[in-house]
C-alpha cells in the first residue's frame, strides 16, 4: 500500500482504500506462477488471473497519481 499511496500523512477514505486494495490484488494476481523466458516464441506465462478469470487478464499497470487528483 505504501508503494501505491506514497508517504501521505493524512488518513485515506474508504473508497481510496478499496481502490488501492483492488490495484494490489490485480498486481499480485498478474504475476507469473513460474519463471518466464525472454524468448518471443514461448507461450505467455500462466498467472493466477488466468485461472480466476478463465482468460487473459486485462489489468493495466498502476496509475500515476498527482496531488491535484486527491480530494
Amino acid at each position: 500500500m505504501r508503494a501505491i499511496l506514497g508517504n501521505q500523512n493524512t488518513l485515506v477514505g474508504l473508497q481510496t482504500q478499496r481502490t488501492v486494495f483492488a490495484e494490489v490484488v490485480t498486481i499480485l494476481n498478474s504475476r507469473p506462477l513460474m519463471p518466464s523466458s525472454d524468448d518471443l516464441s514461448d507461450f505467455e506465462p500462466l498467472t493466477q488471473s488466468h485461472f480466476l478469470l478463465q482468460r487473459k487478464s486485462l489489468g493495466l499497470p498502476p496509475g500515476l497519481f498527482v496531488s491535484e487528483d486527491l480530494y
